[in-house]
């Protein structure tokens, strides 16, 4: 039949299902980027400390896949998986530059 509503029942009430499955996977796409939004920044952070360019280069590669991963999940939910295994490539790439950042700044204070 679809997802589940997601709490917007007012506008579930006023439209027909296509355009209720539309809205829904736009509201449910836009979640879904916005819950790896503080990892993703605090990866950034960190890592940018110490290797800004190679870190710069994998947030780029990150914003990529994740349009890449709206995309798909507007044309169609099951197709968002290109987007998401390179976004998730460049996020575990920001975060070894995180730890690798932590590393390096705790070997200095030494």
């Amino acid at each position: 039949m679809g997802y589940p509503d997601c709490g917007n029942g007012f506008y579930s009430d006023k439209l027909d299902y296509k355009n209720w499955f539309d809205f829904n996977s736009k509201q449910r796409a836009y979640k879904n980027c916005l819950e790896s939004l503080a990892p993703t920044l605090c990866f950034l952070l960190i890592g940018g400390l110490e290797v800004p360019w190679v870190t710069i280069s994998a947030a780029i590669l990150y914003l990529g896949g994740r349009l890449i991963y709206f995309i798909g999940y507007l044309r169609n939910p099951k197709s968002r998986a290109p987007g998401f295994m390179v976004a998730l490539i460049a996020m575990q790439l920001m975060l070894v530059m995180a730890i690798y950042a932590i590393g390096k700044m705790l070997y200095d204070m030494n």
